[in-house]
């Protein structure tokens, strides 16, 4: 009776275990429900499917040169397939029955009819069934047989390692008996996540059904291109003419001889399919062994989707450089002469082709002179930018043509920053429109000085509370959105953050609650609107733009900053690095504000003195070798420009208060500001040529100087 009894608070055990991991299943699941994530999910497979298909090209290029004989036949072979019709045709097939109208079928019929049946289950549920398994995995539907048959399960085995005889009548009585005394708790919980499950699958029904209409189209269109390419048929003929039974029977009407079974090359259209959502278990090793680590363990908290993290890395590093693995075996001696390359080694080197033309165009398109300073940025017109992050892999490859245009120019040490490497290529938040994750808060606060422990504390266990409880409210935040489509609530960004106490209780309540006012669940439209103005340095107003195309279409589209604050960010400065640092909401928008007014007097003069550098370099022959133009003007306005508005926030504030010689800097200020603009950027000009340096935007005497300097330009010109 006591192992029984062991048995079955093992079982509640494992309940418990398997309850809090639906439970995070259910958040999980509730961080992709809304609509805007379902279109950029699809806009997602809209720009890496033609990327696959170019792909699929250059495969079938490489498979035909490894079926052929001698060097002259190779090169032949591969030439041929690359210009051919068919060849095209049958690599973009998984676009047609992605997004294309089709006349000749219905992919979806196509697909299951090929699928659902008992030859084919495993890919039929790896395909649609993943979530079905998981739940039922962690106990779902845990009805009282089962329950039954787990006891007599462990007496089986306890019997087993005891070497006595196994009595399943007395074993069945008894694991009766405990299952009756198992506590009902545990099945009305079940029935409660059940219901939960249940919603949130309703809730993700946009997005089930762009990730199924993805996979369809890019298993049939592998599926059709392997069958032509190996079997030398019609896959969709072939179906027609009611074949589907010699395919799965290999029989040697449509299977050629040494070709591979009709069952491997559904299981590669299967696991292409899934790779195109990132579905699929990571080809790595260590990636996969970390990605069951993390879900089984409940990581998820901090790490939502590792499975699409590890899947995406290992795209991006194919794109960037997977044919060296192959290049590298070849060199070693581990592919003998004469031996065919494996599809895993014809696919790195495709992706990689193709990667490298992805980066040149991205290249291309951020050396374009209308291009944002900010790379993840694309100019849509009217003064708004879309921010690519949503839309994978898009960032990522803006993020590398970046980095070659900054190589190329030689301020790639300006451009660079762990950080943002780092959430560009490993960030897990990237099609969830979740806040900031736990790991960032628990980075940025770990550092806090300026205030007391006991209010540290508080701001850091507060706001990673806040974070995790606010990622349940996801799902109701395209009601918000919706609101700000319909005029309810306005587009302007605002700052919900309020200043600090050095009281535990006070801090941390305003933390928890913080997240949920930035996001609007918690707080009115008139309410919002009552909020301060989060004051930026490179915009008057910062605000949203068309919100109802990120409700519909999943796009982040805002108003573009000043033209001084993209000449600011062209050379690698940021806005976070230049803005006030200050923990108290009301100060640092109090510098935001005046920095931001001052900013324009600084670019002039830093302008004025980037014309001078430019003069300067060209008339050095030995700088010109030591360093690109753009490296050595660089190497003088930022440091100009970083110092000028370190000293101008000095005269701001002293600590966390007000300076008391802050009126008079903003007097001087003002007074430069109302100059016409080209009249502002010529008195910096003369105040360079007649002082021998350029003005320093910080000093008092400086700006009433430009000041002067201006309104005798102004007389001048009358």
């Amino acid at each position: 009776m006591q192992d029984l009894q062991r048995a079955a608070t093992q079982a509640r055990q494992g309940n418990i275990r398997n309850n809090i991991m639906r439970l995070e299943g259910i958040r999980r699941g509730g961080l992709v429900s809304q609509l805007a994530t379902a279109a950029r999910n699809l806009q997602s497979a809209g720009i890496r499917s033609p990327m696959d298909s170019l792909g699929n090209v250059m495969d079938t290029a490489l498979y035909n040169m490894g079926e052929a004989k001698g060097v002259g036949g190779k090169a032949a072979a591969g030439a041929k397939s690359l210009i051919s019709k068919e060849n095209w045709k049958d690599s973009f097939a998984n676009m047609k029955y992605m997004f294309g109208p089709e006349s000749r079928l219905d992919a979806k019929d196509y697909v299951d009819f090929i699928l659902d049946r008992p030859e084919l289950a495993k890919q039929f549920d790896l395909m649609f069934n993943q979530l079905n398994e998981l739940q039922a995995a962690t106990g779902r539907g845990m009805a009282r047989k089962e329950q039954v048959d787990n006891f007599i399960e462990a007496a089986r085995q306890r019997a087993k390692d005891t070497k006595t005889k196994f009595d399943l009548k007395k074993a069945r009585r008894k694991a009766e008996a405990a299952a009756d005394a198992t506590p009902t708790l545990g099945k009305g919980v079940d029935t409660v996540l059940s219901e939960l499950e249940d919603g949130v699958s309703v809730l993700n029904s946009a997005n089930r059904w762009q990730e199924y209409l993805v996979r369809r189209g890019a298993f049939l269109g592998e599926l059709e291109r392997l069958v032509k390419r190996e079997y030398k048929i019609d896959l969709i003929d072939t179906l027609n003419d009611g074949k589907i039974k010699d395919l799965l029977n290999d029989s040697t009407t449509v299977r050629p001889k040494g070709a591979r079974s009709f069952n491997e090359l559904v299981a590669d259209a299967t696991n292409n399919a899934l790779d195109v959502t990132y579905a699929k278990q990571p080809d790595i090793g260590v990636f996969r062994e970390a990605t069951s680590f993390i879900t089984r363990n409940g990581l998820t908290v901090v790490m939502p989707f590792p499975r699409f993290m590890f899947n995406s890395m290992e795209l991006m590093g194919n794109y960037a450089g997977g044919a060296s693995i192959p290049l590298t075996k070849k060199i070693m001696g581990q592919i003998p002469k004469g031996t065919k390359l494996s599809a895993k080694d014809r696919q790195r080197i495709s992706r990689n082709l193709v990667g490298i033309g992805a980066v040149g165009a991205a290249y291309m398109a951020r050396s374009g002179e209308d291009a944002p300073a900010d790379y993840k940025e694309i100019n849509v017109g009217d003064g708004t930018v879309m921010d690519t992050t949503p839309q994978f892999p898009l960032r990522q490859m803006l993020y590398l043509g970046e980095a070659t245009k900054r190589i190329k120019d030689g301020t790639f040490d300006d451009f660079w920053n762990g950080k943002e490497f780092a959430e560009t290529f490993l960030g897990t938040n990237i099609r969830v429109g979740v806040g900031n994750s736990l790991v960032d808060e628990v980075v940025q606060l770990a550092g806090d000085s300026d205030l007391t422990r006991d209010e540290v504390a508080a701001r850091r266990v507060g706001r990673m509370l806040g974070n995790y409880l606010s990622t349940w409210a996801v799902p109701f935040a395209q009601i918000i959105d919706s609101e700000r489509a319909l005029g309810i609530r306005g587009e302007t960004y605002k700052d919900v953050a309020q200043d600090p106490t050095l009281e535990f209780g006070s801090t941390f309540g305003k933390e928890v609650k913080r997240p949920f006012d930035a996001r609007g669940f918690t707080t009115s439209p008139q309410e919002e609107a009552d909020f301060p103005n989060r004051e930026r340095l490179f915009q008057d107003e910062s605000s949203r733009v068309a919100s109802a195309l990120k409700v519909g279409l999943g796009l982040t589209l805002r108003t573009q900053d000043s033209e001084e604050g993209e000449y600011i960010k062209r050379l690698g400065l940021t806005e976070f690095e230049l803005g006030s640092t200050s923990k108290v909401p009301s100060v640092r928008r109090f510098e935001n504000e005046q920095l931001r007014s001052i900013i324009p007097g600084i670019v002039s003069a830093a302008q004025a003195y980037e014309e001078a550098s430019r003069e300067t370099y060209k008339s050095n022959t030995e700088l010109q070798k030591e360093m690109t133009e753009q490296e050595f003007v660089n190497s003088r306005i930022r440091p100009l420009i970083k110092s000028q508005i370190r000293a101008a926030k000095q005269e701001l504030t002293d600590g966390n208060t007000i300076n008391s010689e802050a009126p008079a800097y903003i007097e001087a200020m003002t007074a430069y500001r109302r100059l016409p603009k080209d009249i502002r950027k010529n008195a910096a000009s003369e105040f360079l040529l007649s002082r021998g340096r350029p003005a320093d935007g910080a000093s008092v005497e400086d700006l009433f100087a430009l000041a002067e300097y201006g309104k005798a330009l102004k007389a001048a010109y009358r």
